[in-house]
């Protein structure tokens, strides 16, 4: 196994273990990762996904030995093997859960890639990255359309042509990342943080407005009609009526016991 899961309560955390490759992808790397993000979309109970990195790195990107073999392959083995790792990226960015990346070191490559599909992130602030592979005579590809949905035309472009290594400031000044922390013990404070912040919300609530956002992206005609039949329908559900009853009352809402 190339990773390791555990499940706490509402929260599963998903942790890659290739820490001699620096955590780099390669097909089963991808394959059980893909099988894990599927598997934890289907328990109810499961509400928040942690992702991170064994060790010092978050994820160096692709294995070079791979990418080495990869070269033998046909165009319809790459083909193949890029669509594979476009579906694990899809996967995670379609999650009703709330996802968050726990960046603990440095990411390169793909490893943006797991960065920009997950709803918010948190990174150590000695972490480094790098869209490094025009250095490679390559493009980010399959990441680009997650991670220019992130930081758009002006930084894509530059960074994406640059390759340079650029620092948690500039991810965050980018929107690449969220919030920086100066140390893991404080990594991991601000991802309890957010933690808390999801459990507040309705896990129907935070899957409507993951929806509400891609909607929104994608560009729609209909854009005003569709969200005012959107907020009508979720006004009077059981999870919005108890959520106005618990203010009510002063009370926590239902959804909050698995804290």
């Amino acid at each position: 196994m190339n990773i390791r899961v555990e499940v706490k309560d509402a929260i599963a955390t998903v942790t890659i273990t290739r820490e001699a490759v620096k955590n780099a992808f390669n097909a089963e790397l991808i394959h059980e990762l893909t099988q894990t993000f599927l598997k934890l979309e289907a328990q109810s109970e499961v509400r928040i996904i942690v992702l991170t990195g064994g060790g010092k790195v978050f994820s160096a990107g692709a294995d070079l030995n791979y990418m080495k073999q990869l070269g033998t392959f046909s165009f319809e083995e790459n083909k193949k093997d890029a669509e594979s790792l476009a579906i694990l990226f899809r996967t995670i960015s379609d999650s009703s859960k709330a996802t968050l990346a726990r960046v603990n070191g440095h990411a390169f490559g793909g490893g943006l890639g797991l960065i920009a599909t997950c709803d918010a992130s948190v990174a150590v602030k000695s972490a480094k990255f790098s869209f490094s592979e025009v250095k490679l005579g390559m493009i980010p590809a399959t990441i680009g359309p997650f991670v220019y949905q992130k930081i758009g035309y002006s930084h894509a472009k530059h960074l994406f042509t640059r390759g340079k290594v650029f620092s948690t400031d500039e991810a965050l000044r980018v929107g690449l990342i969220h919030e920086v922390s100066e140390d893991e013990k404080e990594l991991d404070k601000k991802i309890n943080e957010m933690i808390s912040d999801f459990l507040n919300a309705s896990p129907q609530a935070i899957r409507e407005a993951k929806r509400l956002v891609d909607y929104l992206e994608a560009g729609h005609s209909d854009v005003f009609e569709r969200t005012t039949e959107w907020i009508a329908e979720l006004r009077s559900s059981d999870e919005a009526q108890e959520g106005i009853q618990a203010f009510l009352e002063k009370r926590s809402p239902s959804w909050k016991q698995s804290e």
